[in-house]
């Protein structure tokens, strides 16, 4: 090759043909010249890049038409979630709000008016809430001194009736023994005329038939005449003695009873002084503890101060003193009155502190669940067959049997009652079920074809995850949870795992 300043040479002029050679210049080095690419690698690798395009673009199209032709031979399979039928037991849960009371319990008031002058002293301070009491303790008292003065008044009118009493008792033993004599003379005076009577017709006898005097006179009849008319007088007056007696025995018996009557008069005339009293004395009635206590020694009391219509924290407020057994509670609900029909004696019970149910709300609450949450466990024990006429409501009462130490008088509480149970039943949870006309039914996928078969089925008992399956449906099947509204009778699906 050639230099790069020689591809371009100047125009020579005549004169430079006979210009004297110059000295000569210092020599460099030689140039190399770089052999040229050939172009052939490229060009193939063009056609080979071009070849390869339209080939992929070829194959997509073909694989594009192919998926095609698959989807119009065969639909679209809809992804959905499925869930086994299964056997296990279920239970029928009926619940409501409650409250917590105690079964044995007694609000202590004051029936008269006046200052509350005695309140019951423990360990040097006075009562209050939470103290135990025992039964038959004064807990306080109001001014009684009047009703001492009455009780003392009744108790000498008995006295005075007692002495009556045993007075008209001596008249009565008098009268009796009176009767006793009279009695006697009246069988002595009937004795003597049946022996005058006797001796008179023994006389007559003698003296004979046609007056002719054998051994007697006319004169000794006529003497034994005389003594039957005289025996007959002195019977008679005897007689009229005994029914004399006996009259005043009956009289004695009549002042007698009059005498017990006074006395029982007397006696219940203290007794209601006594009680009158009493309605100034709050006398503990069980042993228990105070739960409410409203009063004050030196307050005035009035029974005004009663609310007896109101709520129920209104009336507690008001009553003086409240005592309850703390170990003997129970739990009282209302229920409307379809459900109230299902509640039988003896059916158990869970209860729940309000404040847990929260948890289960937000979670959703199952049988094992249910048990970690309740703080007690109990039974019915009385179900009202009345509806109560405002609230048309069925009212429960649930005995606590283990638990009571958790539990507060006058909590409010959830109460759940088991109302059936099946140990052993078809299964499936409440979101396997579509509805149609009130009519559930479910979708049965089978696994050979993935193709879903819609069944009417018939439920029963709904526990508090799943509902029993009675019929439509065996155990083992596959029943659509998730995805079930876009289904139809005979719909190709596709099982997957989380949401479809």
């Amino acid at each position: 090759m050639e230099p790069e300043n020689s591809s371009n040479p100047e125009p020579t002029s005549p004169e430079s043909k006979f210009t004297p050679p110059s000295e000569p210049e210092p020599s460099l080095p030689p140039v190399v010249a770089r052999p040229k690419r050939p172009i052939w690698p490229a060009l193939i690798l063009g056609m080979v890049v071009v070849v390869g395009f339209v080939s992929w673009r070829a194959w997509r199209v073909a694989t594009v038409m192919q998926q095609a032709e698959t989807e119009e031979r065969e639909p679209a399979r809809l992804p959905v979630q499925v869930v086994e039928a299964k056997t296990a037991p279920i239970q029928g849960w009926i619940t409501s709000d409650g409250q917590v009371e105690a079964t044995r319990g007694k609000h202590l008031t004051f029936e008269a008016n006046g200052e509350i002058t005695y309140l019951m002293r423990i360990g040097g301070r006075f009562l209050r809430e939470g103290d135990t009491v025992r039964a038959g303790q004064v807990l306080a008292t109001i001014d009684d001194r009047t009703y001492r003065s009455d009780i003392r008044s009744t108790q000498a009118n008995l006295v005075v009736a007692r002495r009556a009493r045993d007075q008209a008792n001596s008249r009565l033993v008098q009268a009796r023994s009176e009767l006793q004599i009279a009695e006697s003379d009246f069988k002595a005076a009937k004795a003597n005329l049946d022996l005058a009577k006797s001796e008179l017709k023994r006389y007559e006898t003698l003296f004979g038939e046609n007056g002719e005097a054998w051994v007697v006179t006319a004169s000794d009849v006529d003497v034994r005449r005389n003594d039957v008319a005289q025996a007959q007088a002195s019977f008679e007056s005897a007689q009229a003695a005994v029914e004399s007696a006996q009259q005043g025995v009956r009289v004695a018996q009549d002042d007698v009873a009059t005498q017990n009557a006074e006395i029982v008069s007397a006696s219940s005339n203290v007794v209601n002084a006594r009680i009158a009293r009493e309605d100034t004395q709050l006398i503990s009635p069980i042993n228990g503890v105070v739960s409410f206590l409203n009063i004050r020694e030196g307050d005035y009391w009035t029974t005004q101060r009663i609310q007896a219509s109101g709520d129920y924290q209104s009336i507690v407020e008001s009553v003086p003193i409240i005592v309850v057994d703390p170990n003997d509670l129970e739990v009282t609900v209302e229920l409307p009155a379809f459900q109230g029909s299902r509640i039988k004696r003896g059916q158990r019970a869970y209860v729940v502190p309000d404040e847990r149910m929260s948890q289960a709300t937000v979670t959703g609450l199952t049988n094992q669940m249910l048990v970690e949450l309740s703080t007690a466990k109990g039974n019915v024990f009385a179900v009202n067959p009345a509806v109560t006429p405002g609230g048309r409501a069925t009212e429960v009462r649930v005995d606590v049997a283990t638990g009571v130490a958790n539990l507060r008088v006058g909590a409010k509480v959830s109460v759940w009652i088991e109302s059936e149970n099946t140990p052993a039943t078809t299964v499936l949870p409440f979101g396997s079920f579509i509805f149609r006309d009130r009519v559930p039914y479910v979708f049965v996928v089978n696994p050979r074809t993935n193709r879903v078969e819609r069944r009417a089925v018939e439920t029963g008992i709904e526990g508090l995850q799943s509902v029993e399956v009675l019929s439509g449906l065996n155990p083992g099947e596959l029943v659509v949870t998730e995805g079930r509204n876009r289904l139809v009778n005979g719909a190709a699906v596709e099982i997957v795992e989380g949401n479809p």
